[in-house]
């Protein structure tokens, strides 16, 4: 299983002794004595939440905790994972959407810093967040995502990677790839897109799904799309048809971030247009039990590494 990196963590010469005994847990207490992970988190909920939860806030936060520690495996991990993420974040005053959706009735993320919203005061139950996935997304603008990728990647060089994401080209989206392929700007691509995609109407190949590699049949398909857009231009297309056998019709792009116990084999990456890469990792890695995957987007269009 992964580890999250905690050695250095702002919290770890407090005593959650006092807030232990308000949380009155033996399940608790028993993962607190054998999990280093676990053991952080409770002092940072314990630094964090002291001063501010009543008793009846307490049962709230055992109820949470139990529940996590009987149903969830190394949740702690996540937990303190997206914790350090956060942090880093804020620091470098970020604008970012941090622990939106279900999360944000979590009196776990709020005690983490992950969320800014207290789930006690608006009456949020943590069932809806914990019984649907566990999921906790964090959205940053893309441009300084680069940022973030450093860190982590200097937290954790052997065991960050980008979770792929593998999507099929439909014929307008390979006849816009292969425009992009001979050099035209998206803004020029997109004058031609409405077009493009009348064209894969009429011919009937709007739904095509390609195969890998393309056929005989899809490439002159695809070959018969771009002449009929481009009547007059017989170089443009003399061009396009040299540049298909360069394209790839399928579009990798990663989807979240991927943490994982040991560094991944050559097997377990992604090629991308035949460029091997050491960051993108194969999409069947999320079905990983030892991973931990973090749902992170940019704050507009998802883009390639």
């Amino acid at each position: 299983m992964f580890k999250v990196n905690v050695s250095n963590h702002y919290c770890s010469e407090i005593n959650p002794d006092s807030f232990l005994k308000k949380v009155n847990s033996s399940v608790v207490n028993l993962l607190y004595r054998n999990n280093e992970v676990f053991q952080i988190l409770i002092k940072t909920l314990s630094n964090n939440l002291s001063s501010e939860l009543s008793s009846s806030c307490f049962k709230v936060l055992r109820e949470e905790l139990e529940y996590c520690c009987l149903n969830i495996p190394n949740f702690e991990i996540k937990f303190m994972l997206c914790e350090q993420i956060t942090t880093f974040i804020r620091k470098q005053d970020y604008l970012a959407n941090i622990g939106r959706g279900s999360s944000a009735s979590s009196l776990i993320c709020y005690g983490l810093g992950i969320t800014n919203i207290n789930p006690i005061k608006y009456n949020l139950d943590w069932r809806r967040f914990l019984t649907t996935g566990f999921e906790i997304d964090i959205d940053i603008p893309g441009e300084v995502r680069d940022d973030l990728n450093k860190y982590l990647k200097q937290t954790y060089p052997d065991n960050f990677y980008f979770l792929g994401s593998i999507q099929n080209f439909r014929m307008k989206t390979a006849a816009t790839e292969v425009l992009n392929k001979i050099g035209w700007s998206f803004s020029a691509v997109a004058v031609v897109t409405k077009e493009l995609d009348q064209q894969c109407k009429e011919l009937g190949y709007e739904s095509t799904q390609l195969s890998d590699p393309m056929s005989f049949v899809e490439v002159y398909q695809l070959s018969q799309i771009l002449q009929l857009v481009f009547k007059q231009q017989e170089q443009l297309v003399d061009e396009i048809k040299k540049t298909m056998s360069l394209i790839k019709n399928y579009g990798v792009h990663p989807s979240a971030y991927l943490f994982t116990e040991k560094k991944l084999s050559k097997e377990e990456l992604i090629s991308v247009h035949n460029r091997e890469t050491d960051s993108i990792a194969h999409p069947d890695q999320r079905d990983n039990s030892e991973n931990i995957v973090i749902n992170i987007l940019g704050l507009g269009v998802l883009s390639d590494v």
